[in-house]
């Protein structure tokens, strides 16, 4: 090799090198200072259901636990399992807010004890954070999940904790598949406005506006309900054998959030019995507005494929240790 030729491939090394360094030391860089949550950069998704466009982080996205997915009898397993535990749940908040945050509607209880749930085969107690609901434009779709083929106008998420975690980021941050316990009702369409869905319906007609929000207290209004209201339960004497005859069935798998980082952190328990609703009632949540002023709607995400994880069917036994505490709060009982 002359001295020309050399002189020229040590100029290219050199110029060549840090930029070597410099992607390596970018490659590694999530190893070597990891992400916050609340610093992630998004994409935009196209829903193949939809016209929706979602943000959604690559960063757990892509993995093989994904959610939603299509609930079908035929993949299932069927099992049987202890009945569910509910505590507080109907408990009247003395308080409740709810907010359009140009996305979905977003609602928190607070009360001294939150609900809680536990049971029906999960692992372990889960405490209530906050409710949230996903909807079409039209009512042939709209929920995440899809039953047997068939998607509903609304779904609700009871997003709940495990109590093992002291707050919502260390269980997000876990590598747990059941840090985080979603309790999932679709909805159907009815004739009737549902009646337990009064003063919810009345609170969500004014949060059109994205960024509004509002805070029913009951000392302010007659509207502050129980989460049973959720539920479609009223206020029966025994209302643990009504919330076990009302949804004996659910489907059970391993899953994700379905929005912003996806992660991988939930055990999804999905009710097959739909709650009733009017077209009237729907339409309320199809006149609130996001940041550009247009209507929020088909805000689901698409289904997900199940891959290699175990779906169950499970049906609730009718069990008297079941049971779904009674007691109202009061903000005297707040330390």
């Amino acid at each position: 090799m002359n001295l020309a030729r050399f002189q020229s491939l040590l100029v290219c090394v050199v110029h060549v090198f840090p930029f070597i360094v410099l992607f390596g030391f970018m490659w590694n860089l999530p190893v070597l200072f990891p992400v916050r949550i609340d610093e992630l950069k998004c994409y935009y998704v196209e829903h193949p259901r939809s016209s929706h466009v979602e943000n959604i982080s690559r960063v757990f996205c892509d993995g093989h636990y994904q959610s939603p997915v299509n609930l079908s009898r035929n993949k299932a397993k069927i099992r049987s399992s202890s009945p569910f535990k509910l505590n507080n749940y109907d408990t009247c908040p003395f308080a409740i807010h709810m907010e359009n945050n140009g996305h979905t509607v977003m609602l928190k209880p607070r009360q001294p004890k939150m609900p809680t749930l536990e049971g029906g085969g999960l692992k372990g107690e889960y405490s209530l954070v906050q409710v949230h609901w996903h909807w079409g434009s039209d009512s042939s779709r709209g929920s995440e999940h899809i039953i047997d083929g068939r998607s509903y106008p609304l779904e609700m998420h009871l997003v709940h904790m495990a109590t093992r975690y002291e707050n919502f980021t260390d269980a997000l941050q876990s590598t747990d598949h059941s840090a985080l316990a979603v309790l999932a009702f679709v909805y159907e369409a009815s004739s009737k406005d549902n009646e337990s869905y009064e003063c919810f319906i009345c609170s969500l007609s004014q949060l059109v506006d994205c960024g509004k929000n509002k805070t029913e207290t009951r000392e302010d209004s007659n509207c502050s309900f129980p989460m049973t209201n959720l539920l479609n339960l009223r206020e029966f004497a025994e209302i643990s054998t009504e919330f076990n005859k009302a949804y004996p069935e659910f489907y059970r798998y391993e899953g994700s959030l379905t929005t912003d980082t996806c992660n991988e952190v939930v055990s999804w328990t999905v009710v097959t019995k739909p709650i009733p609703i009017s077209e009237n009632q729907l339409n309320i949540f199809r006149k609130l507005q996001n940041e550009s002023g247009s209507p929020i709607s088909d805000n689901f995400r698409p289904v997900q494929n199940l891959g290699d994880r175990i779906l169950r069917r499970y049906s609730a036994n009718n069990d008297s240790r079941w049971i779904l505490s009674c007691k109202r709060a009061d903000r005297r009982d707040i330390a």
